[in-house]
């Protein structure tokens, strides 16, 4: 694995086949989760390039939320935003209402006034927000990229 790509690049790169059924899916395995999602990467992918790897002040909480409670919400979240600064307002508002990896999965998008006035994800959209994060595009990209770090783990039955 290179460490100066991007985590979003690590993690697709570490996606792996689904062996369960005749349908291909691509899904991360749990440890490597683990290992990509260190308090460095979580810090550099929040960060600016000007920022020169410092950690901003405020982004020590939010850190620690990601890596107690969001993990997956933020590599999902990651694979929508790849720039720091809607991937930051996005996982501020994540924090704020304290949506995490317990309130996955986010159901399948619907559609037409449906989509427009229900999603979960739109609660996160403010008012003020000269562009808005959550559309019907970054909702289904939310939906889709959620999968591959949702798979079921199944471990051997070891005998007593």
């Amino acid at each position: 694995m290179e460490e100066d790509q991007e985590l979003y690049d690590r993690i697709a790169n570490c996606l792996e086949d689904s062996v369960f059924d005749s349908l291909k899916r691509r899904f991360l395995p749990s440890s490597l989760l683990e290992e990509l999602m260190t308090t460095e990467a979580i810090q550099l992918a929040l960060s600016d390039e000007d920022d020169d790897g410092q950690q901003l002040p405020d982004l020590a909480d939010l850190v620690r939320f990601i890596e107690d409670k969001a993990r997956k919400v933020f590599a999902t979240t990651q694979r929508v935003f790849k720039g720091p600064e809607k991937l930051r307002r996005a996982m501020r508002r994540f924090q704020a209402a304290g949506f995490g990896d317990k309130d996955l999965p986010v159901a399948r998008p619907g559609s037409g006034k449906q989509m427009a006035n229900s999603h979960v994800l739109l609660q996160f959209n403010a008012p003020g927000d000269r562009k808005t994060l959550w559309t019907m595009t970054t909702i289904q990209e939310f939906f889709d990229s959620q999968w591959s770090l949702m798979a079921p783990v199944f471990e051997t039955a070891t005998s007593t």
